[in-house]
């Protein structure tokens, strides 16, 4: 992790919310070159939003240039990102450092210009810098204080996970005949949050909810999971079934009709 990065993302960055939070989440994970892979089910992790909350601040973040997609994600690797030079550069190295160290084009300036200047950079203070400064700090976000509208956005977020991941569990258990309310074990919950965190769509669920519940599967056919937490560590493999399934059925109505 570059901890320059993540300085100059609370320092420099001019998002707030959600937008922001992904950003500062995927400042931990950059390198001193700015580039950063984080899968998107960690980002979610790291900062508590929901997948489409994180999808969302991604492309806000790319649209406005705080950072860019050097290689898409694929099956077996993530989306590789990089930072934006404003990120990277240290303030005393702005885009006019040339300026700072008062250094003038050879050949162009007159000796009086020249006379008693010193080659020390530290010695000359340029006006410039007192306004970038102040322009940097109207953004600026202390790294153990965010904003309470960041706070409200965190919570609205968290929330709106948790009550995703109980609407999960529920239909989970309808799956294997549990009650709604009965108690899972320690590991069940900690793949629950591993599954929920990949935001399955609708049309997902309800496939693998008429895969689950269906009795028209013959029993040398059945490669059902047996068990709630069987089912959550084959979490896609069961999902590509139960599109099969629905497919399958799909395709007899029509031929009946």
């Amino acid at each position: 992790m570059s901890y320059q990065i993540v300085d100059h993302v609370f320092k420099r960055s001019p998002h707030k919310g959600a937008t922001f939070v992904v950003l500062a989440a995927l400042a931990t994970f950059a390198r001193p070159n700015g580039v950063a892979y984080p899968a998107q089910a960690t980002l979610v992790k790291r900062s508590r939003l929901s997948l489409r909350a994180v999808r969302n601040a991604i492309h806000a973040l790319i649209e406005a240039g705080d950072v860019e997609i050097l290689r898409p994600g694929s099956g077996v690797s993530s989306t590789r990102y990089r930072f934006a030079e404003m990120y990277m550069v240290d303030d005393r190295e702005a885009p006019d450092a040339s300026l700072e160290r008062h250094e003038l084009p050879q050949g162009e300036a007159p000796a009086a210009a020249l006379r008693g200047t010193r080659c020390r950079p530290e010695r000359h203070e340029v006006p410039g810098r007192e306004a970038r400064g102040a322009a940097l700090e109207r953004h600026e976000v202390p790294p153990n204080q965010l904003s309470e509208s960041v706070r409200e956005s965190v919570n609205e977020s968290v929330t709106e996970s948790a009550q995703a991941r109980e609407r999960l569990r529920e239909r989970i258990s309808k799956m294997f005949g549990r009650e709604p309310e009965s108690k899972w074990s320690k590991a069940e919950m900690i793949a629950l949050d591993a599954v929920a965190s990949l935001g399955t769509s609708e049309s997902d669920l309800e496939a693998l909810s008429r895969y689950y519940r269906t009795k028209l599967i013959p029993a040398d056919k059945d490669y059902r999971r047996r068990t709630v937490g069987a089912l959550l560590e084959n979490w896609q493999g069961e999902l590509d079934r139960a599109r099969g399934f629905v497919r399958e059925q799909k395709q007899r109505a029509n031929s009946i009709l």
